[in-house]
């Protein structure tokens, strides 16, 4: 029965390891979050934001926070275009 028991362990350990790699990410930090219900009509201000759709892991750029959460993928957005350099919004089209 001793011998098994490291066995075991390390099935269960592999086992959670499997489930983090299995493309399931964690919200970026900073995000902010789009809320129900979603607006229905935004204005033409711009004010540039990079929305984050999980279902497709990745990032879109939108021209403000109204715009980015009107679509229903979108999770949440940052501040800023996608690829501005120092920017603190990601690379488009990669979770960093």
């Amino acid at each position: 029965m001793l011998r098994l028991l490291p066995i075991l362990l390390l099935a269960l350990l592999g086992g959670c390891q499997a489930a983090d790699s299995d493309g399931v990410r964690q919200v970026p930090q900073g995000l902010k979050e789009c809320k129900d219900p979603r607006p229905q009509m935004c204005t033409m201000q711009y004010d540039p934001v990079c929305a984050w759709m999980p279902g497709q892991n990745t990032w879109k750029q939108a021209s403000n926070g109204c715009d980015a959460c009107s679509d229903k993928r979108v999770a949440g957005y940052l501040a800023g275009e996608c690829n501005a350099p120092g920017s603190s919004a990601p690379l488009r089209n990669s979770l960093q």
